[in-house]
């Protein structure tokens, strides 16, 4: 599914009878799939504890999953605020990710823009080459971001 939809954003399994046999494979999807953000399992009520199990894996190693729908599912009320609390966190790593390559390209566009001025050409980046704050202070390396 990954190399079919690599840039599945969401994917809507809701009213589909789902059983907690059938979300390991499912939830492997979801683990694998680097642009995926969000799932409805909603309205599934044979999901229980063993599904949630592998929902909270999934979502826990796939900081992307922002936005799960549970509701109507037969999660109880404990877990799902368990995985309410992890995509909350997610939420905050992703934010941070976008913040921090936000400095990084902020940083590196001031740094474009004084390299074109001294010297009429734009300066590009190399492999392996740094990053660096607005200050002049290395920030990190292209490596990093991978």
């Amino acid at each position: 599914l990954v190399d079919l939809l690599p840039n599945l954003l969401y994917m809507s399994l809701a009213r589909t009878s789902l059983r907690d046999e059938s979300v390991p494979p499912l939830m492997q999807v979801v683990k694998d799939h680097p642009s995926m953000t969000a799932l409805s399992l909603a309205h599934n009520s044979q999901l229980g504890f063993d599904a949630a199990q592998c929902i909270l894996d999934a979502i826990r190693s796939n900081t992307a999953v922002i936005e799960l729908d549970v509701a109507g599912t037969g999660i109880s009320d404990n877990v799902q605020d368990l995985i309410a609390e992890t995509l909350e966190n997610n939420k905050e790593e992703t934010e941070m990710k976008i913040l921090t390559l936000d400095q990084r390209n902020a940083a590196t566009r001031g740094i474009d823009a004084d390299m074109k001025s001294e010297t009429g050409s734009a300066f590009s980046w190399g492999s392996g080459g740094s990053f660096f704050s607005a200050d002049g202070s290395v920030t990190g390396t292209s490596g990093e971001l991978g």
